[in-house]
């Protein structure tokens, strides 16, 4: 495996009412996939690769772009509009098996896409009624253009063409929301959101003995939702909400690799819908920072990867009816803090517009993320109430950072768990500057082939 990624932002504060910033993402990514190991292979001998994986120098490759910009504009004291816009190119190159006279080829696919897409959105924090309140409303457009081809895997090289074809993937959402205080500490929340999607396949090779397969589908839904937030102190609340959930299938999950010699096969798929009932707690008191919530969701037609029994990729297709509830626990406690250094404010730099909050001193911190899942299927005919493979049941991420103001480390432990030194910029940093930018980049060093988990 060899992976490099570069991250970074520039902002610029124009006026005392508009800021912008500007992101930039790049990632290459070039890694081996070892194909299907049993556990015992994967404890044994860690380094161990199917021999078809060889044979075929099984892979994926990435070519990652990405460039952003946010724009915020402030109308008045309790009015402002923001403004995001987007673009993204990626490039793919992912090699498997090849076997003509398997149902499933799979071989090498090539695929390339661009994305573009934005939101606009207007926020008023003005009083309703004598009380707090908060209204939000947006628009987020985005269309992806991608051209796929699948070619035969002539062991490692790329062999005749088996399937050609274009997607095009359009989403429109349209949202609302409402939070307006009952009391000094009690709000109810109110929103909705509608989306109309479209998913359209251009089939270029219909020379398969499917025949064209191109197919325009669209989608749309409404999706509502109802909470309740109760502010014990400013730094601790309760919540309680219901929602409605609507997700369209991918432009990629609406066709599948179906016929003999690998060719592609459209199909019709239908909406993911969700009803899910959450409650839980944040806050933070003295040395402690917490998230606590569970969740329960009732899904219809919910969006699932089958495969074999070889575990080779067959497609997407809607389920019978299933139900998601799990439990998410965060925790933060710091260990040890040093006493926070003066912040200096320069009297040139008063625009300056930073991309993190600025803190003093050094700390240390033990951070605990603990999942629990459980997805099953609800009394269905040919599954019963089975569980859903994939998620493993039960999770815990454990970790421990120090805060600096300068220098910035990250690895793993022996242990599993993680360590982290963070860069924590301060103030001074900034002196005589109107603008601020911050960069990262990181690379992994090459290693043995990368291990895909099995679902079971």
């Amino acid at each position: 495996m060899d992976n490099e990624r570069f991250y970074g932002n520039f902002g610029y504060r124009i006026s005392d009412d508009l800021e912008t910033r500007f992101f930039l993402t790049y990632v290459r990514s070039r890694s081996d996939l070892p194909g299907n190991l049993t556990k015992s292979e994967i404890e044994n001998s860690p380094r161990a690769a199917d021999p078809d994986a060889i044979a075929f120098d099984q892979g994926r490759d990435v070519d990652w772009f990405r460039i952003a910009n946010k724009t915020t504009l402030k109308l008045d004291e309790t009015h402002r509009l923001e403004g995001s816009l987007y673009y993204t190119h990626f490039e793919l190159d992912h090699p498997l098996f090849w076997n003509p006279y398997f149902l499933n080829g799979l071989g090498v696919r090539i695929g390339t896409y661009d994305s573009f897409g934005g939101e606009l959105r207007y926020l008023s924090e003005e009083d309703w009624l004598g009380r707090k309140n908060r209204f939000t409303l947006g628009f987020t457009p985005a269309v992806t253009f991608l051209h796929d081809e699948r070619l035969e895997n002539d062991f490692g090289r790329h062999g005749p063409h088996v399937a050609d074809g274009d997607f095009t993937a359009v989403n429109y959402d349209l949202y609302a929301e409402e939070q307006h205080y009952l009391t000094d500490k009690l709000s109810v929340l109110v929103g909705s959101s509608f989306t109309y999607s479209v998913r359209n396949f251009d089939d270029n090779f219909n020379s398969d003995p499917n025949g064209d397969q191109s197919r325009d589908q669209d989608y749309y839904g409404f999706s509502p939702k109802l909470g309740l937030l109760y502010e014990v102190s400013p730094q601790s609340q309760f919540f309680a909400n219901v929602s409605r959930s609507f997700e369209p299938p991918t432009a990629v999950e609406t066709v599948g690799l179906g016929g003999p010699s690998g060719d592609v096969l459209t199909r019709d798929i239908d909406a993911q819908t969700a009803t899910t009932v959450e409650v839980g707690t944040r806050g933070e008191a003295g040395r402690f920072k917490w998230e606590l919530a569970y969740y329960y969701s009732w899904l219809n037609d919910e969006l699932l990867t089958v495969n074999d029994a070889a575990g080779n990729p067959l497609g997407t297709v809607n389920g019978p009816d299933t139900h998601h509830q799990g439990v998410e626990l965060g925790l933060d406690a710091i260990l040890w803090q040093s006493s926070p250094a003066p912040v200096v404010t320069s009297a040139k730099s008063p625009k300056a517009v930073a991309p993190v909050q600025l803190q003093g001193g050094d700390k240390l911190t033990l951070k605990q993320v603990f999942n629990w899942n459980d997805f099953r299927f609800d009394d269905s005919d040919a599954y019963g109430d089975n569980h859903l493979a994939g998620p493993r049941s039960s999770s815990t991420a454990p970790s421990s950072c120090w805060n600096s103001a300068m220098a910035s480390i990250s690895g793993p432990t022996s242990s599993g768990s993680r360590v982290c030194l963070r860069i924590m910029p301060t103030a001074s940093m900034l002196t005589a500057m109107r603008f601020w930018a911050f960069a990262s980049v990181t690379a992994a060093p090459k290693a043995g082939p990368s291990l895909q988990r099995r679902a079971t």
